[in-house]
């Protein structure tokens, strides 16, 4: 886990390095918040969400569990999407965390003030982006479903949301779900087709959705498969 998120930290250094044009030259207040925002919402929460996601519904195959839950008398579609809400709470607190560090390293690295404007313009985009996450969550959760593991998951968005900030301002990137919410906050300053990105971010959301609840809902399941 430490050489994974080491991994991640390196790539997003050697994107600093090699696209300066996601900050300003200037590094002034929208530059690094708007970079901050790009490293978090496109990289880490993706991977976060792959990685949680898949970790609390395979568990239970792994431990033999899930017989055992399927026998309470509830819904196969309730308790697929109790796992999935779990997760919900979790971004909100991790989005929080981000406000506080992400406004702490602009005052230690800016010299002008920080204006009412700047700070409602990325709050506001925080907000954006953390909703938009929470549709990528059912994605996820069908891809550790039908692996019963976390492994495929986490390595299909690791290579989706560094494959998006390398084709960054790239007219193909509002079809990568990862990078939606960003180029879609209002602070990424890249030219979309907002309607694009709605329908990418809608298409990602739904489509596991039916399947998770349609399909695996009324799957044979067996512990220890």
């Amino acid at each position: 886990m430490v050489i994974f998120f080491a991994f991640v930290i390196f790539q997003l250094i050697i994107f600093s390095k090699n696209y300066n044009d996601v900050i300003s030259d200037d590094q002034d207040w929208n530059g690094v918040l708007r970079f901050n925002e790009l490293g978090l919402f496109g990289v880490f929460s993706p991977i976060l969400i792959a990685c949680l996601t898949s970790f609390i519904m395979v568990r239970e195959y792994q431990e033999n569990t899930i017989n055992n839950l399927f026998t309470y008398p509830y819904y196969r579609s309730q308790f697929y999407l109790g796992k999935m809400v779990a997760i919900v709470p979790l971004l909100f607190i991790l989005s929080i965390v981000f406000i506080f560090f992400n406004f702490a390293q602009g005052f230690i690295l800016e010299d002008e003030s920080l204006t009412v404007a700047i700070a409602q313009k990325h709050l506001v985009a925080i907000f954006i982006m953390t909703i938009m996450q929470i549709c990528l969550i059912p994605f996820s959760f069908m891809l550790g479903l039908l692996e019963r593991g976390y492994i495929f998951s986490t390595l299909f968005t690791l290579i989706a949301c560094f494959t998006g900030v390398n084709m960054w301002k790239s007219p193909i990137e509002i079809f990568n779900p990862y990078m939606v919410p960003v180029l879609l906050s209002g602070t990424a300053e890249v030219p979309v087709q907002v309607e694009l990105g709605i329908i990418t971010i809608s298409l990602f959301f739904i489509i596991p959705i039916i399947f998770i609840f349609f399909y695996l809902s009324r799957a044979d399941v067996h512990s220890g498969s």
